[in-house]
């Protein structure tokens, strides 16, 4: 019995290592590119590239002085820092990003955003103030 198991086990491993079951080659189905002296190549036109000349894009510029999820906080933000700031604070709900903005007013030139948001980020409370520049509305 222990014979028929062992030549039983002996004739799978030789059937399963067998090379009739791995495809032959063959050389009928193989193409060479011998015969190819040239290649053509497409000709690629580029696409015009329309200058944005900087003058056509008029900004108006924003200070952000906080962004926060709900208006009850921005609210108390705005209460406890009013007197910090010579210029009144609007709050703004912006939909998109779901937060209430706190701002200033429009200044429409970089120089005097600039130099208020300067004054402003000496105090601690307006430290994460930064200059917003959005399209002019015309």
């Amino acid at each position: 019995m222990r014979n028929i198991i062992l030549l039983l086990l002996i004739s799978i491993m030789i059937y399963a290592c067998s090379a009739s079951n791995t495809p032959k080659e063959d050389e009928s189905d193989v193409y060479v590119f011998d015969d190819v002296t040239t290649v053509e190549t497409p000709e690629v036109k580029e696409a015009p590239v329309e200058e944005i000349v900087e003058d056509e894009i008029k900004y108006d510029y924003i200070i952000q002085l906080g962004a926060f999820t709900t208006k009850k906080r921005a609210d108390v933000f705005v209460e406890e820092n009013r007197a910090d700031s010579k210029y009144p604070m609007m709050i703004v709900y912006d939909a998109a990003l779901n937060y209430h903005l706190v701002q200033l007013p429009v200044f429409q030139e970089r120089e005097d955003a600039d130099r208020v948001l300067r004054d402003l980020l000496l105090k601690e409370a307006f430290k994460d103030a930064f200059v917003k520049p959005i399209p002019e509305m015309n």
